[in-house]
This record gives structure tokens, sequence and C-alpha cells, in this order.
């Protein structure tokens, strides 16, 4: 169960150019040491509009390793997602 997503899009290159930015906590935000975000065992998520997705940052606790890949869809996208967090928990 994931107890923190946010998500955000960015247009740097215009709306041709749409980006989303995927970022998830996986522990609770009273466990999160002095209320920092980073102090939990955090992911961040890129999604371009090219269908690929990449793990650019995450927590040091975590050390399995989500490789740039490419998704069909955006169910596709999120499957890959959820697949590689139960992997991680």
């Amino acid at each position: 169960m994931l107890l923190f997503v946010h998500a955000n899009y960015f247009t740097l290159g215009r709306e041709k150019n749409v980006s989303i930015l995927v970022i998830i906590s996986l522990d609770n935000k009273e466990s999160w040491h002095n209320g920092y975000f980073e102090n939990s065992r955090y992911l961040h998520f890129h999604i371009n509009r090219n269908s690929i997705i990449e793990c650019f940052a995450k927590s040091y606790k975590i050390t399995e390793k989500f490789r740039k890949t490419k998704f069909k869809n955006f169910q596709d996208c999120i499957n890959k997602i959820n697949t590689y967090i139960a992997k991680v928990k």
C-alpha cells in the first residue's frame, strides 16, 4: 500500500513536450525523520511524451534498480511502476 504519491506535469518545451513527474514514498508521513520526504523510502519517476519512463532518484534504502523503459500506454506505465514497487517492498 502506497502512503504518499504526488504527480505534476511540466511543459518546459511547451505543449508538444509535456512530461510527468511522479514522486512516491513507501512510508507514511509520520515516520519521516524530521518530517522530510527525503528521509523516507522514496522514488522519483519521470514519464515523457516519447513513452519512456525512468526512475531518476531514489532513497539509498532501495537497492533494486529500475531501468529506463518504454511503455505502450498509460495502463502499461502504471503496471510497470506497480510491479517495481512490489519488488521493492
